[in-house]
């Protein structure tokens, strides 16, 4: 089920590790991952972490400058700026534009602002559809099926019972507008 946090335009779907952000805007809506959301950029930092340090302590070992204690600190000093900027990049985002018709994907970056990875229109997307799994409590994907792609396109990683409801609402969402003036009105009935 949804839940409302602090901010009243942000509504959290999921439970656990496995939970989506869907953040109202005025044009549409944001949908977010809010677990931990592993990237190939963070093991990279990681490893670099990693890398300089050990570097940084075999030189200082091999030099005989320093004993293994105080490097163990260096090491420990050198690494916290490296993990200070490591959670500044986001994951994928998902914008739903409901005014323009269209869905971006999105990649966050540092400092708020987000980068276009792809652009697709409300009439490219042929279907959204919840892949579940059967072990219970486990969470489920939802994908968007394309109509020139033959690959699907993952949108979010959940809980079932929370990307059944976001299901629900993209899918009312992708629907083409019905212009107002070509509905016909109620028939009467003539006495």
């Amino acid at each position: 089920m949804g839940r409302r946090t602090g901010r009243a335009q942000t509504q959290i779907f999921g439970a656990g590790r496995a939970r989506v952000a869907v953040r109202e805007m005025p044009w549409g809506y944001v949908v977010r991952p809010c677990g931990p959301v592993r990237s190939r950029a963070k093991v990279a930092a990681v490893g670099l972490i990693v890398g300089l340090s050990g570097a940084v302590v075999n030189l200082l070992l091999s030099a005989g400058l320093v004993s293994a204690a105080v490097s163990a600190g260096l090491c420990v000093a050198l690494s916290m700026p490296l993990l200070a900027i490591l959670p500044r990049g986001r994951g994928p985002e998902i914008h739903f534009d409901v005014t323009r018709r269209e869905m971006r994907l999105m990649r966050g970056g540092t400092g708020g602002r987000a980068r276009l990875l792809r652009r697709i229109g409300f009439d490219g997307i042929e279907s959204l559809y919840l892949q579940r799994v059967k072990r219970p409590h486990a969470p489920a994907r939802l994908f968007a099926r394309l109509a020139h792609d033959l690959r699907p396109v993952e949108l979010a990683f959940a809980c079932e019972e929370g990307l059944t409801l976001l299901h629900r609402r993209m899918s009312r969402d992708l629907r083409p507008e019905q212009p107002r003036d070509l509905v016909a009105p109620p028939a009467r009935e003539v006495a």
